[in-house]
C-alpha cells in the first residue's frame, strides 16, 4: 500500500495504517485518513488523570517552593494546601482537580 506524502519533493513512503505524512526535513507528522479515528483514545499516547494530578501537585509545590525562597515565605501556604489536598485526597477519594479534569475531558480514567 503507498501513502501520499504532503510535499511534493518526497517519495510516496509507507507509513501507519490510515495516516498520512506531511511535512518535510525535521517537522514530520501523520495525519490520520478517517477523521473518526481522532475521536478514539489513545491509551498509548493519553496520560491517566492520577498522573496529570500528581504532575501538576508537584509542579504546583516546586513553584511555590521557588516562590518562597526568592519572593516571600507566605507562598508556603500554598504548598501546604497542596500537600494537605493530597492527604484528604488518598483517605476519602475526593479530588477537586480530578473532577475538573474529567468535566474538561482531560486524561483517560484508568
Amino acid at each position: 500500500m503507498t501513502w501520499h506524502c504532503g510535499n511534493p519533493e518526497f517519495h510516496p513512503v509507507s507509513g501507519p495504517s490510515g495516516t498520512e505524512r506531511y511535512g518535510g526535513n525535521i517537522r514530520q507528522f501523520w495525519i490520520p485518513l478517517d477523521p473518526a479515528s481522532r475521536l478514539v483514545e489513545d491509551s498509548s499516547t493519553t496520560m491517566k488523570r492520577e498522573d496529570i494530578i500528581r504532575m501538576f501537585a508537584g509542579t504546583v509545590i516546586l513553584s511555590s517552593l521557588a516562590l518562597a525562597h526568592y519572593h516571600n515565605p507566605n507562598w508556603l501556604w500554598l504548598t501546604t494546601f497542596v500537600g494537605f489536598n493530597l492527604f484528604q485526597s488518598s483517605l476519602t477519594g475526593f479530588c477537586p482537580l480530578e473532577i475538573f479534569l474529567r468535566k474538561l475531558g482531560l486524561g483517560r480514567s484508568n
